[in-house]
């Protein structure tokens, strides 16, 4: 127990015995508190085992590491194979009706990539590209080809489209790849 809230206790138990008239047996009351309240032990915390690395649908998902290639609430940190090519898994739904992918990219590359929604329905598309400065281009469909002059992380914004008719909620796939690209 802190120092200030033994204090504030012995304090309150002083004013109610004194209004008693109870002062005999609180001192009592005051030396038992007074014993059970040692301020040189401190709680240890409880040792906790390290959290062993969990796997799952082919990603290995370590504690201290951000998990790639799967949906964590509205975000999907892609991370590229050796072929340069990325395959995620993700949902939107009313409350989550945006999914914001990351994409590092290290030099001038195409930017290819493509919704397959599980059903045909539905109403998704690549709502915008977010550059690494910061700036925009968009709409665009279900297929995405891009390619992009500055290195950085880049930002695949996967939303419904509000302009056309079909559910707004429901599961897709998301591939992605980098190839080298032919303008220079």
């Amino acid at each position: 127990m802190p120092a200030a809230t033994f204090n504030m206790l012995r304090q309150a138990i002083c004013r109610k015995f004194k209004n008693a008239g109870m002062r005999k047996n609180s001192c009592w009351v005051l030396l038992l508190l007074m014993a059970c309240h040692s301020p040189g032990e401190k709680e240890m915390p409880a040792k906790t085992a390290e959290p062993e690395p969990v796997a799952f649908d082919g990603v290995v998902n370590h504690p201290d590491t951000i998990p790639y290639n799967v949906q964590i609430d509205t975000v999907i940190h892609l991370s590229l194979d050796s072929v340069q090519t990325a395959t995620a898994k993700g949902a939107i739904s009313k409350t989550k009706s945006q999914v914001y992918c990351f994409l590092s990219v290290k030099k001038k590359q195409t930017i290819r990539a493509r919704l397959i929604p599980a059903t045909d329905d539905l109403n998704i598309r690549f709502s915008q590209l977010i550059f690494p400065d910061k700036t925009t281009d968009g709409p665009f469909g279900r297929e995405l080809v891009y390619p992009v002059r500055q290195p950085g992380t880049y930002q695949l914004v996967i939303s419904p489209n509000r302009m056309a008719s079909g559910p707004f909620n429901g599961d897709f796939e998301l591939k992605v790849s980098l190839t080298e690209s032919s303008r220079k």
